[in-house]
């Protein structure tokens, strides 16, 4: 089974006359296909892939918003990825023709060539033939099992929760340090150039001020690298988080939609056949066209239970699959945890070189000792100067 790899970039400049929108390039490795989609197809494909498979995890779209920031587009960017790469790399999604139309149709009006084509009331249970044998599918405690693991894995979502959003903190806290250092630097920089400051003539201040004024420039450059690898390298793990925590969330919309669709469709078709039944044995004693009419109806509602029986057998027959499907990916929590011990191992190295580099520049200016530190030279002999 070869899954699909997709990425989605965003054009430069919004389109439209009056509506200003973004759109995206959007690529399929596994069809080889670059196609231009905007938000709105995407709305349009989630909802027809939504009817088509009400039992499966559907990813939860990105959320809308008319007057949007560069951050918030850039976001919702990657959101978007982050789901298309979830239907595409679903084994049940990513060969169903409604994706590879999404992913290589390259024509105009996208939307209504979806609804015309997919916009159908023929579910996957119609659809599928598994659905007349759902049945001697589902394991003899499917319910049961079905319970245990929606509890457990709400249990996890909390977890991954707030793993999810420590790691957007740290990525957060390294921006903001990087900020402060620039800072750092720029008023070093404005100490440097204060010639009010002469300190009673004292030379060695005058080489201190001197260096002082380069400081800013150093401090940015620390800055800017430090700011660019906390974005680069800290996105990394914080996407794969996302995308569990989207399979996780996906989990409890599914059985959700089964709670307010087909079971509670189930229950109701078997309470009005129950009501049918009890009304027939009040009428037992009269043979009359109207028990005949009611006996008629009730085989017309056992008929109708039985289809809905055998859809919440497919249902659970589905729910057992794509909870294999989640368990299948918990190796993306320690994916997560090693993409983030990479993303720091790299950047501190990188950054103690830079480091190292302002240690050697500042070494000329930094005294062997003073008054108040008599051993100064220690701060600067440290495991950083020493390597």
């Amino acid at each position: 089974m070869e899954l699909d790899t997709l990425d989605l970039v965003i054009l430069p400049g919004k389109k439209g006359l009056v509506f200003k929108h973004v759109e995206y390039t959007l690529t399929s490795k596994l069809h080889g296909s670059s196609v231009t989609r905007r938000y709105s197809d995407f709305e349009m494909f989630h909802e027809i892939l939504l009817q088509r498979y009400p039992y499966r995890l559907v990813p939860k779209m990105p959320p809308k918003k008319f007057v949007a920031s560069a951050q918030f587009i850039e976001g919702r960017r990657r959101q978007l990825r982050q789901f298309i790469n979830l239907v595409g790399r679903h084994p049940v999604f990513y060969s169903d023709e409604l994706t590879v139309f999404f992913v290589t149709f390259n024509g105009s009006d996208v939307q209504s060539k979806l609804k015309e084509k997919y916009r159908t009331p023929l579910d996957e249970f119609v659809r599928s033939p598994l659905a007349s044998k759902a049945r001697e599918l589902v394991a003899v405690d499917a319910r049961v099992s079905m319970d245990q693991s929606r509890a457990q894995l709400k249990d996890l979502q909390v977890s991954v929760v707030k793993l999810y959003n420590l790691m957007d903190r740290l990525i957060g806290r390294a921006v903001a340090s990087a900020d402060d250092l620039r800072s750092y630097g720029e008023e070093l920089g404005r100490l440097g150039s204060n010639a009010s400051l002469t300190m009673g003539g004292d030379s060695e201040w005058g080489k201190m001020r001197l260096q002082f004024r380069e400081m800013p420039t150093v401090f940015a450059s620390v800055a800017e690298r430090s700011s660019q690898l906390a974005t680069e390298n800290l996105q990394s793990p914080f996407e794969t988080l996302g995308e569990f925590l989207s399979l996780l969330s996906a989990f409890e919309s599914l059985m959700e939609r089964r709670e307010k669709g087909v079971l509670r469709e189930h229950q109701a078709a078997y309470a009005k056949m129950q009501t049918m039944k009890k009304h027939q044995g009040r009428m037992s004693s009269q043979k009359t066209v109207d028990e005949q009419d009611l006996q008629q109806q009730i085989v017309q509602q056992e008929s109708e239970v039985t289809s809905v029986e055998r859809r919440n057998f497919f249902s659970l027959y589905c729910i057992q699959m794509e909870t294999k499907l989640i368990f299948a990916n918990l190796s993306m929590l320690p994916l997560a945890l090693e993409r983030l011990a990479a993303a720091y191992s790299t950047n501190h190295y990188e950054l103690h070189g830079m480091w190292r580099g302002i240690v050697g520049q500042l070494a000329a200016i930094s005294p062997v000792s003073s008054p108040l530190t008599p051993d100064a030279s220690k701060s600067l002999s440290s495991p950083v100067a020493r390597s």
